[in-house]
């Protein structure tokens, strides 16, 4: 890329990197729509995740970086995606990483608190270890998102939402429900545990968006936003943050209460995951990825 003063200008080439980088080049060269064109397509897509697949699994890149320690981590995670089985083991992965476990899958957590000593019961009570992952991961979470306001450079709190939609017309709710138990039972929670899984859904739907600020000195230090701690912070809507704030902690003091709020943030997270889930292709370097 030309070296460019015009900043406008720069920020629009990496925000649409792929109109930039293919653009010019699609319209020179348009498909016929025969099977070689598409395979030349389909080349170019693994060639692509090929490039970046031998950035992310160099050690000299990421040892120094936890977020490019994280980036190989969910990348690698896709590149195994091909079946239902390594599906089902790259999500176990991400819930033992970022959550120690999961109640609702007895097997995983039997596992992971014999190998990684996580106490899923201090866990349950803390709002901060329940929603810090996918915060950290999007930039957004149920209880709030955050992102820095650059024309006016403060950081901004902005109401959180849910990656499954909780405010959709009944059928298109029905099918966002169908989707939430399919997503669960094909990451290995048993039949038997659905009661817990509908209690969580019903008590997402009602709790809606939120605005949340009350962990945000430890965001700021784990979403890499530490140069920006002494920026006006801005927070939307306060008399809805405090509303929420009591509904979540409300749930906390029921019983099974933290177990309900780690399945609706153990669900948002994989939800997230399972819509960023890059296109996996079948890789001329298999073995390479299976030695990463």
């Amino acid at each position: 890329m030309q070296n460019n003063t015009d900043n406008s200008r720069f920020s629009n080439h990496c925000i649409d990197f792929y109109e930039t980088a293919c653009g010019e080049w699609e319209k020179q060269n348009p498909l016929s729509g025969d099977s070689a064109s598409s395979s030349v397509m389909q080349q170019m897509g693994m060639n692509v995740d090929n490039y970046f697949w031998e950035i992310i699994a160099n050690d000299s890149y990421y040892k120094e970086d936890w977020r490019l320690q994280s980036a190989r981590a969910f990348y690698k995670s896709c590149v195994n995606s091909r079946n239902s089985d390594t599906t089902r083991e790259s999500r176990h992965y991400l819930i033992d990483m970022h959550f120690g476990g999961w109640q609702l899958i007895p097997s995983l957590s039997t596992e992971i608190n014999n190998t990684n000593g996580r106490n899923q019961s201090q866990m349950n009570n803390s709002l901060t270890d329940l929603f810090l992952p996918i915060l950290t991961q999007t930039g957004r979470s149920p209880l709030f998102s955050m992102n820095i306001a650059e024309d006016i450079f403060a950081v901004l709190i902005s109401p959180g939402q849910f990656a499954f939609q909780t405010d959709l017309q009944k059928t298109d709710m029905d099918k966002s429900e169908e989707d939430y138990y399919k997503l669960a039972l094909e990451t290995g929670v048993p039949q038997s545990q659905i009661p817990q899984l509908t209690d969580a859904f019903r008590k997402m739907i009602r709790l809606g968006r939120i605005d949340w600020s009350y962990i945000l000195d430890k965001v700021l230090q784990e979403t890499g936003y530490v140069k920006y701690h002494k920026l006006p912070i801005i927070i939307e809507r306060r008399n809805e943050l405090r509303q929420r704030c009591a509904e979540y902690r409300e749930i906390l003091t029921e019983i099974d209460g933290g177990s309900t709020l780690r399945t609706i943030a153990i669900m948002d997270f994989l939800r997230e995951q399972q819509k960023n889930t890059l296109n996996v292709h079948t890789f001329e370097t298999n073995d390479n990825f299976n030695s990463c």
